[in-house]
């Protein structure tokens, strides 16, 4: 009994030390994204997905270099949601969301190192 509750204790630590883990958490109560059902991106954003993973053939750095940029774009609006939600004046429903579009654009930031 005590090993599984140091296994979860155990995996609620490294999950609370990953940043975008932690805001999920704060966000939706769950450590880890719902397995169906997730939140529904907007077409134009998977859109620019698909052109970009396109492009990694021919120009992987410069893909890399864009999808980075859009990657701190949608961390400082992520970071200006919290900061309104602390200050009282937000909500957290649009964090799934950015976190979502967060793993897409890692994901391309990964593929083109």
């Amino acid at each position: 009994m005590s090993l599984q509750w140091t296994a979860h204790i155990n995996e609620a630590r490294r999950g609370l030390r990953d940043p975008v883990q932690r805001a999920r958490y704060l966000a939706s109560g769950r450590l880890i994204a719902k397995e169906e059902g997730g939140p529904s991106l907007d077409p134009e954003f998977l859109e620019t997905i698909f052109e970009l993973q396109m492009e990694a053939a021919s120009d992987p750095e410069g893909t890399q270099k864009q999808a980075k940029a859009m990657q701190q774009q949608q961390q400082s609006s992520l970071e200006q949601i919290f900061v309104a939600w602390e200050a009282g004046s937000g909500a957290l429903d649009a964090v799934e969301e950015h976190l979502a579009r967060l793993k897409y654009l890692s994901n391309i930031v990964q593929e083109n190192t």
